[in-house]
């Protein structure tokens, strides 16, 4: 029991990596966003969570993500400053999309990062 505090108090304190940060910033925003999308809209909601869920759990495969998700909310201005983040988090989906569905890229052409 113990130990499973220490660690729970660790986990609060140790920050995440930039790009996880980053990626739970959207999956937190999207599931902000979610409930107030048009029915149609819904599929693609998911799909975004799944997502980021999927790039967070690469990265980090034991992260809380209740907790993490309810750390960024309960920040000052926290539902706020996460909707702010939905166009970033909106471009990479598309980004991500229009390379499943576009074209390859040439040989020797750049990809977009």
């Amino acid at each position: 029991m113990m130990w499973s505090m220490v660690a729970a108090m660790q986990a609060a304190v140790t920050p995440l990596p930039a790009g996880v940060e980053n990626d739970l910033k959207c999956m937190t925003a999207i599931s902000l966003a979610a409930p107030t999308m048009p029915a149609d809209r819904q599929d693609a909601m998911a799909a975004g969570m799944m997502y980021f869920l999927g790039r967070i759990d690469h990265a980090v495969p034991t992260l809380d993500f209740v907790g993490q998700m309810k750390r960024l909310i309960a920040q000052p201005d926290g539902e706020a400053r996460l909707r702010d983040e939905l166009p970033r988090c909106s471009a990479m989906l598309r980004d991500r999309s229009a390379a499943l569905t576009g074209s390859p890229p040439a040989p020797g052409e750049p990809r977009k990062p």
